[in-house]
């Protein structure tokens, strides 16, 4: 599907206010801003495509529930998504966070998400994180938004739940999930 028919389809389903859209299976390379208009949508299917990014408009569809990417080749999520968490966790009651991102090249070295959220906010790129007795300089954004391993996978921030009933760990590699 080109540009000008995903563009013509997405307006169409804008206009018939459409709760579900299902692109799948379509070579859709990238998904064009209108995607924004969108906001009754709950359901969007984009399995199997060519997709190495999302645009920020994502973040519009306040009333999205569910998206679907396995089988694309993303390595970022915008960061419109990544402002959705606190509204998606005060949906959950009695949800006692743990949100920890792995780093890429030490999986069992995590830093506190919460964290990473205030360096940001600072101004400040850059934190020490200590690996095996020794300081690694480790990207804020680069945690934050998703990186590319250097090993060829991409990992977006891997971030766990644990409410007091111990809800198990929810720990996403994009390629494993289907991404990449």
């Amino acid at each position: 599907m080109d540009q000008a028919e995903l563009i013509a389809v997405i307006e169409k389903a804008a206009r018939q206010l459409a709760e579900v859209l299902d692109l799948s299976h379509e070579g859709i390379t990238q998904l064009p801003e209108q995607i924004g208009q969108l906001v009754d949508l709950r359901e969007l299917h984009l399995h199997e495509n060519q997709l190495s990014t999302l645009p920020e408009q994502i973040g519009q569809l306040a009333n999205l529930e569910a998206i679907f990417l396995d089988g694309n080749r993303l390595e970022r999520l915008p960061r419109s998504i990544r402002d959705q968490f606190d509204a998606i966790h005060a949906t959950i009651p009695r949800l006692a966070l743990d949100e920890q991102v792995p780093l890429p090249e030490h999986p069992d070295v995590r830093v506190p998400y919460s964290k990473l959220l205030l360096l940001e906010r600072d101004g400040l790129p850059v934190d020490h994180v200590e690996v095996d007795g020794d300081l690694v300089e480790v990207q804020v954004n680069d945690l934050l938004e998703g990186i590319r391993h250097p090993a060829g996978l991409d990992v977006f921030i891997s971030y766990c739940h644990q409410d007091a009933k111990s809800q198990p760990r929810d720990e996403v590699d994009l390629p494993e999930a289907g991404g990449g």
